[in-house]
């Protein structure tokens, strides 16, 4: 049986562990480095560097260079550069692939099978595109495990006999997780999670930079903020300083030759103080606990409740975050797991459990949840009409997974032949302040009268949080299912797609079948079912356009088409 490791696919850094003698250890680089930069630079001749030896080139050629792609994962953007277009995933690739050599050096044999590690509170997409990377980069994926479940693992091996409730507060790079779990008798049952998967260091970064960046203008005139290169020597002495002000009270920023001016060489020096860093941060720090008190009362739980709190992530070393943590819960946090490391120390431990690896008397059992509401579109019966647009929850937040749940429904309009199906993640009422994440046609359904034909529709969550979605025509057994693996709408973004599809590179060739579908819309001959499928499908297109994703665009061309095709020969 070849080897499986555990990676923490990080924002800013990313680690790999094994599970050696049943223990987790963390495998470093060639030069003994054991946290690696999540950082990619293309080369010429399609060269490739990976972690510290891509921040070197970085302050040369900024715009070759990759850093923090673990946000974009799953949004469908494009990656640009050396003239060449890359998904995140194709980038994250590259990490992995890295971590996989790494791990083949250090182990003296061939890894074909990796767990990899998400935020608690990604998507669906962001699950799907992580997967992707990794199989991308050679790994038969064997499990998609949150971090926060991760980091809890690597507690729970050494303190199996333990019991009480445990927070995991994990504040990384680019993405805060909190997951509150009750450990007993080898048991990790996790309760619920909360998060935001766009708050993290580089947030933290970010206000620092603004802010000197902003001292830098109003002395010398010259906003630094667009020039790359001085942006990235700015953004890693900013880095440094921060890692140094854990310890020390302040930081010297000194470089020199940073700009030119009016041919005259300028230098950017500032003395950051801990307190100027805490009170620039202070907010962002504070907000992170919305989640943590969201995921308490979803625990049904109060602080007095918690027994343990984890750290986790490097921006967890912050003295203002462990004071504030402290000050909450009027306990001190534990550190007994290395902040950084704890995640890719719990996936290999998470991979010893899989493959049956861990002696008896460490062996663990994890149950997890899903973190979202999800459902589907329905319409609903208001003053004697049917009024679409409403939202009705299947799995709701915090269901222990894997889960299935079964819902049965009802055809809305007479004779009506087909039923779009339309999955939402969110807690409103109405579909529209949710997060579109996925749809499909079920088709062939018997003309009956309103109401008269049942369709049954599931939703299947496994334990690498992708869901599955199937409709059942139930008088025939025709049916149809989905993985939700391509789009992520966020709320009210109709009006961005419509706006954005024309400059998609593959308009050209749909526009004119666009154009025929709106005016159909207008249409008076045609009636309100057939008009409502045409506008889901146009949507889908138009949506598909905006993120430059061909599989889809083809996709819903073809069924465009066919709906129309269809429509011109009954009128």
């Amino acid at each position: 049986m070849k080897r499986c490791i555990g990676i923490d696919l990080g924002t800013s850094t990313s680690e790999v562990a094994v599970l050696k003698d049943g223990q987790p250890v963390i495998i470093p680089n060639d030069k003994g480095e054991r946290v690696i930069p999540s950082v990619v630079f293309f080369g010429e001749e399609n060269q490739v560097k990976v972690g510290n030896d891509a921040r070197s080139y970085a302050v040369l050629e900024p715009e070759n260079t990759v850093i923090e792609v673990k946000r974009l994962m799953g949004s469908g953007q494009v990656v640009r550069c050396r003239n060449k277009r890359m998904s995140p995933s194709e980038v994250s690739a590259h990490i992995l692939g890295y971590l996989k050599q790494c791990a083949e050096e250090f182990l003296g044999e061939e890894v074909d099978e990796a767990v990899i590690t998400v935020p608690a509170y990604f998507t669906n997409e962001q699950r799907v595109a992580t997967r992707e990377a990794g199989e991308l980069a050679g790994f038969r994926v064997e499990r998609i495990i949150n971090e926060p479940t991760a980091a809890a693992l690597a507690y729970g091996i050494d303190h199996i006999q333990e019991q009480g409730i445990v927070l995991v507060y994990d504040l990384g790079g680019g993405t805060l997780d909190v997951t509150v779990l009750e450990i007993f008798m080898g048991v990790l049952d996790v309760k619920a999670s909360s998060g935001n998967n766009a708050l993290g260091g580089k947030d933290f970064d970010e206000a620092v930079i603004n802010r000197i960046a902003d001292r830098f203008l109003k002395k010398h005139g010259l906003d630094l903020r667009y020039d790359k290169k001085a942006m990235w020597r700015l953004k890693e002495a900013v880095e440094h300083a921060k890692i140094q002000l854990s310890d020390a009270k302040s930081a010297k920023i000194d470089l020199p030759l940073i700009a030119t001016s009016e041919g005259k060489s300028l230098g950017l020096h500032h003395n950051l103080l801990r307190t100027e860093f805490e009170e620039v941060i202070l907010e962002m720090v504070k907000s992170t606990f919305l989640s943590v008190d969201k995921a308490l009362s979803d625990a049904n739980l109060t602080p007095a409740d918690v027994h343990t709190i984890l750290l986790i992530g490097g921006s967890t070393r912050i003295p203002l975050v462990r004071r504030l943590i402290a000050e909450k819960f009027g306990k001190e946090p534990r550190f007994e797991v290395n902040p950084e490391e704890a995640v890719a120390l719990g996936a290999a431990i998470q991979s010893g459990i899989k493959r049956g690896e861990l002696p008896d008397d460490r062996n663990l059992i994890v149950t997890d949840v899903c973190p979202y509401t999800l459902g589907v579109e329905v319409s609903r019966e208001l003053g004697g009409m049917s009024i679409p647009g409403f939202f009705d929850p299947l799995i709701k937040r915090n269901t222990t997974i894997p889960v299935t749940v079964k819902k049965e429904y009802c055809t809305v309009h007479e004779n009506q032949h087909a039923v779009r199906i339309r999955a939402y993640q969110g807690d409103a009422q109405f579909v529209c302040d949710n997060c579109f994440i996925g749809s499909f046609l079920l088709e062939n359904i018997p003309q009956a009268p309103a109401g008269a034909e049942e369709i049954d529709i599931s939703f299947t969550y496994d334990v690498n949080g992708i869901l599955e979605v199937k409709a059942v025509s139930v008088s025939t057994g025709n049916s149809r299912d989905i993985t939700v693996d391509t789009r992520k709408i966020e709320p009210n973004k109709a009006e961005k797609v419509n706006i954005e599809w024309e400059n998609s590179r593959f308009a050209r060739k749909v526009k004119s079948l666009i154009r025929h579908a709106e005016q159909l819309l207008s249409d008076t001959k045609i009636d309100q079912p057939k008009k409502e499928e045409i506008g889901y499908v146009l949507y889908d297109l138009k949506t598909a356009l905006s993120r430059e994703d061909e599989l889809s665009v083809k996709r819903f061309e073809d069924e465009l088409t066919e709906l129309i095709y269809g429509i011109n020969e009954e009128v």
